[in-house]
C-alpha cells in the first residue's frame, strides 16, 4: 500500500472522474442550469461548478488537471466535494423546441456511485485510503491495527482513558500525516493514563497492579513490565508526547509499527480492567 504519497496514476483517475461526472450532468442538482421555458433542469451550470469549488477546495487552485497533481490533502478534498455533490440523472422528458432533455436526480445512486469509482481508483492502485459511505475519506490501517480494531475495545472504568483511546483511533485513520502524528500522541497520553487507572496517587504501584492483571505467572508479567518500560523509553526517547530538539523525530515509516505496538498493550491494559470491573 501506498501510505503517504498518492501516485500519479491515482491521481489522473481522480481528476478524469471529476469532468466526466460533470459532463454527464451529475452535479446538475446542486448547480442546475434551467430550461429557457423554465420547465425543468436541462443541464449543468459550469460557472457555479467552478465557483463553488474554488472556494471549497482553494489549494487544488481551479479545475483539476492531470498535470498538476496537488498533495494528497488536497485530492481528498476534491473526492469528499464531489461525493457531497453527486446525483444520478435520468430523463424526466424531452423538451423538443430546444431539443434537450430535462433530468431527475437520486442522491443516494449518485453519492454510491461516485464512492465506488473513486474507491476503485484507490484501490488498483494500491492506495491506503478509502471513501467511507458518509462521505468521509479515511486511511485504511495497517494489518496489526486492523485486527486488533476487529471488536470495539470495552470501557476501561474511566472516560477519560476512552476518550483519549477513541481520539487516537480516529485520528489514526485520518488521510494527513500530521493528523496521524497526533493520533501517536493521544495513544501515547492513554498509555501514560492507563497506568494510574488503579492507584491515581502512586503511579509506579499502580502500574505494578495493572500487570498484575494483565498475567498470572511471572514470566508473563516480566514480559508485560519489559514493554511497559520499552513505550515508556519510546515515549520519552522521541517526539511522541514531548517535543523538544533533543528528541528523536518520528519517520513518517514508524507511525504504524509505533501505534500498533502501543495499541496492543493499551488494548490488553484495558481488556483487564474491563474484565475486573475495576472503577
Amino acid at each position: 500500500l501506498v501510505v503517504d504519497d498518492l501516485p500519479a496514476s491515482a491521481w489522473t483517475g481522480i481528476a478524469a472522474t471529476f469532468p466526466r461526472f460533470v459532463n454527464q450532468h451529475c452535479f446538475a442538482a446542486e448547480f442546475p442550469e434551467q430550461c429557457p421555458d423554465g420547465k425543468g433542469v436541462c443541464g449543468t451550470s459550469m460557472a457555479g461548478v467552478n465557483a463553488l469549488l474554488t472556494s471549497h477546495v482553494p489549494r487544488l487552485g481551479g479545475w483539476p488537471r492531470d498535470d498538476e497533481q496537488p498533495d494528497t490533502v488536497t485530492a481528498m478534498d476534491l473526492v469528499v466535494f464531489g461525493w457531497h455533490r453527486a446525483q444520478e440523472p435520468s430523463v424526466a422528458g424531452h423538451h423538443s423546441y430546444f431539443d434537450h432533455d430535462h433530468y431527475r436526480f437520486d442522491r443516494d445512486a449518485g453519492r454510491t456511485r461516485w464512492r465506488t469509482e473513486i474507491n476503485q481508483i484507490l484501490a488498483r492502485n494500491g492506495v491506503a485510503l478509502r471513501q467511507q459511505p458518509d462521505g468521509t475519506v479515511v486511511r485504511v490501517g495497517s494489518t496489526a491495527v486492523s485486527a486488533r480494531t476487529s471488536s470495539p475495545l470495552p470501557p476501561s472504568g474511566d472516560p477519560a482513558l476512552d476518550h483519549k483511546v477513541s481520539t487516537a483511533l480516529a485520528k489514526y485513520q485520518d488521510p494527513d500525516i500530521t493528523v496521524r502524528r497526533e493520533a501517536l500522541e493521544a495513544l501515547w497520553d492513554a498509555f501514560e493514563r492507563v497506568k494510574t487507572v488503579l492507584d491515581p496517587t502512586d503511579k509506579k504501584r499502580s502500574a505494578t497492579s495493572l500487570i498484575e492483571l494483565m498475567a498470572n505467572d511471572a514470566a508473563s508479567r516480566s514480559i508485560i513490565e519489559d514493554e511497559f518500560r520499552t513505550l515508556t523509553s519510546l515515549g520519552n526517547g522521541f517526539q511522541i508526547r514531548h517535543h523538544e530538539v533533543a528528541k528523536h523525530p518520528v519517520e513518517p515509516s514508524m507511525i504504524d509499527p509505533l501505534f500498533a505496538r502501543g495499541l496492543a498493550l493499551v488494548d490488553a491494559a484495558i481488556r483487564a480492567l474491563s474484565i475486573a470491573g475495576s472503577p
